[in-house]
Formats: C-alpha cells, sequence, structure tokens
C-alpha cells in the first residue's frame, strides 16, 4: 500500500502548485483530486483510506502526515467564484449541491456554501497522523519548516518557485459586494488571522496517551 504525505485544503490556497512540487520527492494525494482527497471535509483515517475507492475502483493508501493550507476566506470564495467552479467546489468540501449560483445570490442568502469554518474545525480535531497547519499567505516565510515536516532534501529547498505578489480580487468588487462577502466571512477571518502561520496537531492517539497519563498522575 502506498504511504503519502496528505495535502489539503478547503480550496484557494495554492494547494495544487503544493502537492505538485512535494511529489518530486514524496508519494502524495493527487493535484488534480483524481482521488478525491485534496479537499476532504474533515482529515481521514488510515483505517478508512486502506478501504479507499474513487468511482468504485480501489485506490488504498496509508497516510504518515499530513498539511493542512488555510487562507484568507473572503479571497479564496472569490477565487471560486471567478474560477466557474464555487457550485462544483462547495459540493466537495460540503457533501451539498449548494443552491446559489453567483456571488449576488451568495450574498442575498448570506450562506457560506463552502463552509470554510467547519472545514477548518473539522481539521482541527485531528486524526490518526500528525497534521501541520500552514497559513497560505505566509508559506514563503516558513518553507524550512515546511520543507523539514515533509522531509524534502535541503539540497531541493532553494528550488522552490519564489512568491508571486497575490493581488487582492475583493478590491475590484463594487463596495456592497466586498461588504457582503465581509459579512459572511468577516468573523471566520478575523479567528484565522489570531491562530499561528505554521502549527502542528499532534495524532489522536499520542493526545490521548497524554490525556490518560496525566489523569493517573492526578489521582
Amino acid at each position: 500500500m502506498k504511504e503519502i504525505l496528505y495535502i489539503a485544503s478547503a480550496g484557494g490556497a495554492g494547494t495544487t502548485f503544493l502537492i505538485e512540487w512535494l511529489a518530486q520527492f514524496t508519494d502524495t494525494n493527487d493535484p488534480y483530486d483524481r482521488d478525491r482527497l485534496k479537499h476532504t471535509r474533515r482529515p481521514l483515517s488510515n483505517s478508512r483510506l486502506a478501504e479507499w475507492k474513487v468511482d468504485g475502483n480501489p485506490t488504498p493508501v496509508n497516510v504518515r502526515k499530513s498539511l493542512y493550507i488555510f487562507g484568507n476566506p473572503e479571497e479564496a470564495c472569490i477565487s471560486h467564484f471567478r474560477r466557474g467552479w464555487a457550485s462544483l467546489h462547495a459540493k466537495r468540501t460540503t457533501g451539498k449541491k449548494p443552491e446559489v449560483e453567483n456571488l449576488d445570490q451568495l450574498i442575498e442568502k448570506k450562506q457560506d456554501i463552502f463552509e470554510f469554518e467547519n472545514h477548518f474545525d473539522n481539521w482541527l480535531k485531528g486524526s490518526d497522523y500528525p497534521i501541520m497547519f500552514v497559513r497560505y499567505e505566509a508559506m514563503w516565510e516558513n518553507l524550512d519548516k515546511i520543507f523539514e515536516y515533509a522531509e524534502v532534501p535541503h539540497n531541493y529547498w532553494d528550488t522552490f518557485p519564489e512568491k508571486r505578489q497575490r493581488e487582492s480580487k475583493m478590491k475590484s468588487l463594487p463596495e456592497p459586494v466586498q461588504q457582503g462577502i465581509k459579512e459572511i466571512y468577516g468573523d471566520f477571518s478575523e479567528r484565522t488571522e489570531k491562530v499561528d502561520d505554521v502549527f502542528v496537531i499532534k495524532p489522536k492517539w499520542y493526545r490521548h496517551r497524554i490525556l490518560y497519563r496525566m489523569k493517573e498522575f492526578l489521582t
């Protein structure tokens, strides 16, 4: 069974190009999501991945580590609509087909069809392997931590593509649209700004063992 570095996000966070680059050095999930792993609503356990199927075809994998990329949800939302795949992407991150087809309808319904915050919280709960969370906007300032974690050979570290300035798509939108998007995603955006740019969630079994030992010590 193939052992992989499982790289995921709720979308709009540079996940595809990161998978493509890291796949030079380790096995990963598919960068184009043909294995349906890049945007899963939660980190799938290895017991479930051992029986994973795509279109009825067995594609079992074992995860040794995972990377979860998060970023500004307002910009991610705009990106999905701009590229014309918002409805399809929302179904992948939530499992439900949205009743929204454009930004105007999104703002009218005041509905996060991608469930970005729920996606983030589900991944925060962890799984049976370590998960490194990385803020997209701070990725280039933390490449050493990412490469060390992903076990990229040191002599390839300086081959990573240089950071390109990502222009805000919000600024190109009419003020009422900007305000509507902020009303939907503002609270979550502020919440993510308060977390570290890079942090690691230990496997569930590890956390349970620590809690058990603490309980033993206190009783």
